[in-house]
Protein backbone atom coordinates (compact mmCIF):
# COMPACT_ATOMS: atom_id res chain seq x y z
CA UNK A 1 0.00 0.00 0.00
CA UNK A 2 2.67 2.40 0.35
CA UNK A 3 4.49 1.70 -2.73
CA UNK A 4 1.03 2.41 -4.46
CA UNK A 5 0.53 5.60 -2.69
CA UNK A 6 3.82 7.24 -3.44
CA UNK A 7 3.84 6.36 -7.46
CA UNK A 8 0.20 8.64 -6.94
CA UNK A 9 1.72 10.88 -5.27
CA UNK A 10 4.43 11.28 -7.89
CA UNK A 11 1.87 11.57 -10.50
CA UNK A 12 -0.39 14.27 -9.13
CA UNK A 13 2.74 16.18 -8.54
CA UNK A 14 3.53 15.73 -12.49
CA UNK A 15 0.45 17.07 -13.47
CA UNK A 16 0.85 19.67 -10.86
CA UNK A 17 3.91 20.59 -12.46
CA UNK A 18 1.82 21.88 -15.82
CA UNK A 19 2.96 18.85 -18.34
CA UNK A 20 1.61 19.60 -21.58
CA UNK A 21 -0.87 17.02 -23.61
CA UNK A 22 -1.90 17.01 -26.63
CA UNK A 23 -5.37 18.26 -28.00
CA UNK A 24 -6.99 17.10 -31.19
CA UNK A 25 -8.22 19.99 -33.92
CA UNK A 26 -10.57 19.53 -36.32
CA UNK A 27 -12.70 22.20 -37.92
CA UNK A 28 -12.15 25.43 -37.49
CA UNK A 29 -10.52 26.14 -34.23
CA UNK A 30 -9.27 29.28 -32.36
CA UNK A 31 -6.95 29.77 -29.46
CA UNK A 32 -7.42 32.93 -27.78
CA UNK A 33 -6.43 32.82 -24.27
CA UNK A 34 -2.42 31.14 -23.39
CA UNK A 35 -2.39 27.49 -23.84
CA UNK A 36 0.64 24.70 -23.22
CA UNK A 37 -0.97 22.36 -24.89
CA UNK A 38 0.08 20.68 -28.31
CA UNK A 39 -2.67 20.82 -31.11
CA UNK A 40 -2.44 17.75 -33.32
CA UNK A 41 -4.52 18.01 -36.64
CA UNK A 42 -6.62 14.73 -36.39
CA UNK A 43 -8.60 15.42 -40.19
CA UNK A 44 -7.90 17.21 -43.22
CA UNK A 45 -9.18 20.82 -43.85
CA UNK A 46 -8.69 21.67 -40.31
CA UNK A 47 -7.97 25.38 -39.71
CA UNK A 48 -6.13 26.50 -36.77
CA UNK A 49 -5.80 30.49 -35.27
CA UNK A 50 -4.09 31.65 -32.89
CA UNK A 51 -5.59 35.30 -31.99
CA UNK A 52 -6.18 38.22 -29.38
CA UNK A 53 -2.79 38.16 -28.35
CA UNK A 54 -2.20 34.32 -27.03
CA UNK A 55 0.89 32.34 -26.51
CA UNK A 56 0.96 28.89 -27.49
CA UNK A 57 3.84 26.87 -25.44
CA UNK A 58 5.03 23.65 -26.09
CA UNK A 59 7.42 21.87 -24.08
CA UNK A 60 8.87 19.30 -25.59
CA UNK A 61 6.40 18.08 -28.29
CA UNK A 62 6.18 19.93 -31.42
CA UNK A 63 3.62 22.63 -31.11
CA UNK A 64 1.19 22.64 -33.85
CA UNK A 65 1.48 18.71 -35.53
CA UNK A 66 -0.12 18.55 -39.10
CA UNK A 67 1.23 15.02 -40.14
CA UNK A 68 0.33 13.56 -42.78
CA UNK A 69 -3.05 16.05 -43.06
CA UNK A 70 -4.26 18.05 -45.94
CA UNK A 71 -4.99 21.54 -46.55
CA UNK A 72 -4.47 22.46 -43.28
CA UNK A 73 -4.58 26.14 -42.24
CA UNK A 74 -2.69 28.07 -39.27
CA UNK A 75 -3.34 32.04 -38.88
CA UNK A 76 -0.94 33.33 -36.50
CA UNK A 77 -2.57 36.83 -35.69
CA UNK A 78 -0.99 40.30 -34.42
CA UNK A 79 0.61 39.77 -31.05
CA UNK A 80 -0.09 35.71 -30.92
CA UNK A 81 3.04 33.23 -30.75
CA UNK A 82 3.57 29.81 -31.42
CA UNK A 83 6.63 29.05 -30.13
CA UNK A 84 8.10 25.39 -28.63
CA UNK A 85 11.07 24.18 -26.64
CA UNK A 86 12.78 21.44 -27.79
CA UNK A 87 11.48 20.64 -30.84
CA UNK A 88 9.38 22.12 -33.85
CA UNK A 89 7.06 25.01 -33.43
CA UNK A 90 4.97 23.83 -36.85
CA UNK A 91 5.70 20.37 -37.53
CA UNK A 92 3.92 19.73 -41.23
CA UNK A 93 6.15 16.24 -42.27
CA UNK A 94 4.13 14.12 -44.86
CA UNK A 95 1.28 16.32 -45.46
CA UNK A 96 0.02 18.21 -48.44
CA UNK A 97 -1.22 22.36 -49.32
CA UNK A 98 -0.66 23.38 -45.78
CA UNK A 99 -1.22 27.09 -45.08
CA UNK A 100 0.83 29.20 -42.70
CA UNK A 101 0.18 32.77 -42.63
CA UNK A 102 2.20 34.59 -39.87
CA UNK A 103 1.72 38.34 -38.57
CA UNK A 104 2.92 37.84 -34.95
CA UNK A 105 5.88 35.33 -34.07
CA UNK A 106 6.57 31.58 -34.62
CA UNK A 107 10.10 30.64 -33.04
CA UNK A 108 11.58 27.66 -30.99
CA UNK A 109 14.74 27.41 -28.89
CA UNK A 110 14.84 23.60 -30.30
CA UNK A 111 14.73 22.99 -33.73
CA UNK A 112 12.76 24.35 -36.79
CA UNK A 113 10.21 27.16 -36.56
CA UNK A 114 8.30 25.22 -39.62
CA UNK A 115 9.91 21.93 -40.61
CA UNK A 116 8.15 20.69 -44.03
CA UNK A 117 9.89 17.14 -44.45
CA UNK A 118 8.17 15.13 -47.51
CA UNK A 119 5.64 18.00 -47.90
CA UNK A 120 3.66 19.04 -50.97
CA UNK A 121 2.42 22.41 -52.08
CA UNK A 122 2.87 24.26 -48.99
CA UNK A 123 2.54 28.33 -49.10
CA UNK A 124 4.07 30.12 -45.96
CA UNK A 125 3.43 34.40 -45.74
CA UNK A 126 5.33 36.42 -42.93
CA UNK A 127 4.04 38.97 -43.13
CA UNK A 128 4.91 42.97 -42.10
CA UNK A 129 5.80 42.23 -38.44
CA UNK A 130 5.78 38.53 -38.78
CA UNK A 131 8.90 36.96 -36.92
CA UNK A 132 9.68 33.49 -37.64
CA UNK A 133 13.02 32.10 -35.85
CA UNK A 134 14.41 28.87 -34.65
CA UNK A 135 17.96 27.48 -33.04
CA UNK A 136 18.52 25.78 -35.99
CA UNK A 137 16.79 26.35 -39.63
CA UNK A 138 13.89 28.54 -39.38
CA UNK A 139 12.00 26.95 -42.43
CA UNK A 140 13.10 23.41 -43.87
CA UNK A 141 11.94 21.62 -46.44
CA UNK A 142 13.79 17.92 -47.08
CA UNK A 143 12.50 16.39 -49.74
CA UNK A 144 9.94 18.76 -49.91
CA UNK A 145 8.34 20.05 -52.87
CA UNK A 146 6.11 23.02 -54.41
CA UNK A 147 6.76 25.33 -51.54
CA UNK A 148 5.97 28.83 -51.90
CA UNK A 149 7.26 31.19 -49.14
CA UNK A 150 5.84 35.03 -49.61
CA UNK A 151 8.26 37.27 -46.47
CA UNK A 152 7.19 40.92 -45.65
CA UNK A 153 8.57 40.82 -42.03
CA UNK A 154 11.52 38.66 -40.36
CA UNK A 155 12.84 35.23 -41.12
CA UNK A 156 15.88 34.43 -38.65
CA UNK A 157 18.32 32.03 -37.21
CA UNK A 158 21.49 32.70 -34.74
CA UNK A 159 22.62 29.36 -35.54
CA UNK A 160 22.23 28.04 -38.56
CA UNK A 161 20.28 29.12 -41.94
CA UNK A 162 16.89 31.09 -42.07
CA UNK A 163 15.61 29.21 -44.72
CA UNK A 164 16.76 25.55 -46.12
CA UNK A 165 15.51 22.91 -48.91
CA UNK A 166 17.54 19.80 -49.80
CA UNK A 167 17.02 16.06 -51.06
CA UNK A 168 14.99 17.31 -54.05
CA UNK A 169 13.01 20.16 -52.69
CA UNK A 170 11.69 22.81 -54.93
CA UNK A 171 10.77 26.57 -53.65
CA UNK A 172 9.32 29.41 -54.94
CA UNK A 173 10.36 32.47 -52.23
CA UNK A 174 9.75 35.87 -52.63
CA UNK A 175 11.36 38.25 -50.30
CA UNK A 176 9.85 41.37 -50.15
CA UNK A 177 10.97 45.04 -49.64
CA UNK A 178 9.92 45.40 -45.95
CA UNK A 179 11.07 41.35 -46.05
CA UNK A 180 14.68 40.63 -44.03
CA UNK A 181 16.22 37.22 -43.86
CA UNK A 182 19.13 36.93 -42.09
CA UNK A 183 21.72 34.47 -39.94
CA UNK A 184 24.59 35.45 -37.79
CA UNK A 185 26.63 32.53 -38.59
CA UNK A 186 28.93 30.58 -40.80
CA UNK A 187 26.33 28.55 -42.48
CA UNK A 188 24.07 30.28 -45.29
CA UNK A 189 21.27 32.48 -44.76
CA UNK A 190 19.02 30.90 -47.73
CA UNK A 191 20.23 27.41 -48.86
CA UNK A 192 18.45 25.93 -52.16
CA UNK A 193 17.80 23.06 -53.72
CA UNK A 194 17.25 22.73 -57.67
CA UNK A 195 14.27 24.34 -59.84
CA UNK A 196 13.74 26.69 -57.27
CA UNK A 197 13.69 30.90 -57.30
CA UNK A 198 14.30 33.42 -55.43
CA UNK A 199 13.11 37.00 -55.98
CA UNK A 200 14.52 39.50 -53.29
CA UNK A 201 13.23 43.25 -53.31
CA UNK A 202 14.62 43.25 -49.63
CA UNK A 203 17.56 42.39 -47.45
CA UNK A 204 19.01 39.18 -47.21
CA UNK A 205 22.21 39.25 -44.98
CA UNK A 206 24.28 36.83 -43.20
CA UNK A 207 25.22 39.10 -40.51
CA UNK A 208 28.57 37.08 -39.23
CA UNK A 209 30.52 38.51 -42.17
CA UNK A 210 29.89 39.75 -46.19
CA UNK A 211 32.65 37.21 -46.90
CA UNK A 212 30.41 34.08 -45.97
CA UNK A 213 27.23 32.74 -47.93
CA UNK A 214 24.35 34.57 -48.05
CA UNK A 215 22.97 32.38 -50.33
CA UNK A 216 24.04 28.76 -51.49
CA UNK A 217 22.57 26.53 -54.22
CA UNK A 218 22.96 22.88 -53.33
CA UNK A 219 20.67 21.70 -57.11
CA UNK A 220 20.66 22.91 -60.75
CA UNK A 221 18.79 25.15 -62.52
CA UNK A 222 17.49 27.66 -59.78
CA UNK A 223 16.82 31.23 -60.58
CA UNK A 224 17.94 34.04 -58.71
CA UNK A 225 16.33 37.67 -59.17
CA UNK A 226 17.65 40.53 -57.49
CA UNK A 227 15.47 43.82 -57.95
CA UNK A 228 15.39 47.86 -57.28
CA UNK A 229 16.59 48.42 -54.28
CA UNK A 230 17.22 45.11 -53.02
CA UNK A 231 19.95 44.20 -50.46
CA UNK A 232 22.16 41.45 -50.48
CA UNK A 233 24.84 41.09 -47.71
CA UNK A 234 27.12 38.40 -48.38
CA UNK A 235 28.18 35.84 -51.26
CA UNK A 236 26.37 33.57 -53.81
CA UNK A 237 27.49 30.18 -53.67
CA UNK A 238 26.47 27.56 -56.94
CA UNK A 239 29.58 24.93 -56.14
CA UNK A 240 29.32 22.75 -58.92
CA UNK A 241 25.90 23.11 -60.22
CA UNK A 242 24.95 23.80 -63.55
CA UNK A 243 21.64 26.05 -65.28
CA UNK A 244 21.82 28.26 -62.63
CA UNK A 245 20.55 32.23 -63.24
CA UNK A 246 21.22 35.41 -61.93
CA UNK A 247 19.17 38.79 -62.65
CA UNK A 248 18.87 41.77 -61.94
CA UNK A 249 16.32 44.06 -62.64
CA UNK A 250 16.36 48.00 -62.01
CA UNK A 251 13.14 49.24 -62.72
CA UNK A 252 11.01 49.10 -65.67
CA UNK A 253 13.01 47.57 -68.74
CA UNK A 254 16.40 47.65 -66.48
CA UNK A 255 16.44 44.11 -66.65
CA UNK A 256 19.73 41.54 -67.07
Amino acid sequence: MKNISFIFILLFCSFLMGSAYAEDVSGDVSISVDNNNQQVFTEDDTSLTITNSATLTIVPQHGININTKTNGTVTVDPGSTVTATGSNAIQGKNQSGLTVTNSGTINTDGSKAINLKDAEDSTITNNLGGIISAAEDSISGQAATGVNIANNGTIYSDNRSALTFFSTSTATVTNNSSGHIYNSNTYAAIKLDGSSTLTNSGKIENKNSPDNNSIVLEGNDNTITLKDKSILVGTINAGSTTGNTLKFQHGMGQGY
